[in-house]
């Protein structure tokens, strides 16, 4: 339907991303102070503003870039944070399902940049309603979101889970991006949990409240077989990215929900903009946890997510309470440590 277009156009300052300035035809497009010429394209309006500020040149990541063409929209439904703009957009019988939709995002938005501790930097963020669209999952790119809209879709559904997700993605993915493809499941497992938390505060979904032990049962199934995943690869990825996803629910009770939310804003403080791996996710943990004295300065997050996530088994974990003086004593082992298959 000619509603969609896909970019990948290289640039002439590296530096600079440039992104297109709005959604609508050369006739009511909007324009800007801060504006640059690309003469990569034909047949389009050639006006774009510098994705962040002209002024800091902070690259963005190339999978990032994202065009629409809604020629077939109407008006969008649109709601202003302090910092950015949001619009929904779908055809004009479609737009009646769709009216709390930009409500739940613009709490969801707000929210996360408060749990990230920094303004988003799109000026705008455009959500587009498309009924032909054939990808399994929802599109997002750097403040452009696509759904495929059917009358029950996660778009007009009540709960606010696959909307939350892809906007964490807006931070995790595109501000900081995996240095590689080999860094997906970490960062998908910090996605899903950060999505599952913020879901639950925000309180949207009331039936995501049995969230973790809906994924538990796969997960115990999949580590006690004597050999897990098989030549299954997609299995493997899933089942280590869940379990991942569940480290990182452990360390946000063990480490304190404050030292966690310090150390992934410290994350995208040190990482924006750039790239990161899942070292530096760590690495951020153990330094918040060390200057908020929650963690020992000779253990590191490093050393306590390696224990269970390197090998293909679940640690079994002991504690022995000592009610004299209020302590307790834990200890981890490892079963697959004991096997010569593992």
């Amino acid at each position: 339907s000619g509603l969609l277009e896909r970019l990948h156009c290289s640039h002439q300052n590296p530096r600079s991303v440039l992104r297109k300035n709005c959604t609508g035809s050369d006739e009511n497009s909007q324009t800007t102070s801060e504006d640059a010429s690309h003469s990569c394209l034909r047949n389009v309006r050639k006006k774009f503003q510098f994705t962040p500020a002209k002024k800091t040149e902070k690259p963005i990541s190339f999978e990032s870039i994202s065009f629409a063409k809604p020629t077939e929209f109407g008006k969008p439904s649109s709601v202003s944070l302090p910092k950015t703009k949001i619009h929904v957009w779908a055809r004009p019988d479609f737009m009646e399902a769709l009216v709390n939709v930009s409500r739940k995002v613009a709490t969801t938005f707000d929210y996360l940049e408060k749990f990230w501790g920094v303004f988003s930097p799109l000026n705008e963020l455009n959500i587009f309603a498309l009924p032909n669209f054939n990808a399994t999952k929802p599109g997002d790119s750097w403040g452009v979101l696509m759904f495929k809209f059917l009358r029950e879709s996660e778009l007009s559904s009540k709960g606010s889970w696959h909307l939350t997700q892809e906007l964490v993605y807006q931070w995790l993915g595109a501000l900081a991006t995996p240095v590689w493809w080999n860094q997906a499941h970490i960062n998908h497992a910090l996605v899903r949990y950060i999505t599952a938390y913020t879901t639950i505060q925000i309180g949207e979904n009331e039936t995501f409240s049995n969230w973790p032990t809906t994924m538990l049962y796969s997960i115990y199934y999949e580590f006690s077989k004597r050999h897990p995943h098989g030549k299954n690869t997609a299995i493997k990825q899933d089942s280590s990215s869940a379990k991942t996803e569940l480290v990182f629910r452990m360390l946000n009770y063990t480490l304190g929900e404050t030292t966690f939310r310090h150390g992934m804003q410290r994350l995208i403080a040190d990482r924006q903009f750039k790239t990161f791996d899942g070292d530096d996710i760590w690495t951020s943990l153990t330094e918040q946890a060390h200057f908020d004295k929650t963690l020992p300065e000779a253990v590191t997050v490093n050393e306590i997510a390696g224990s269970w996530i390197n090998k293909d088994r679940l640690p079994v974990v002991t504690v022995t309470r000592n009610y004299k003086n209020n302590s307790a004593r834990l200890h981890q082992v490892t079963p697959c440590a004991l096997r010569a298959h593992c």
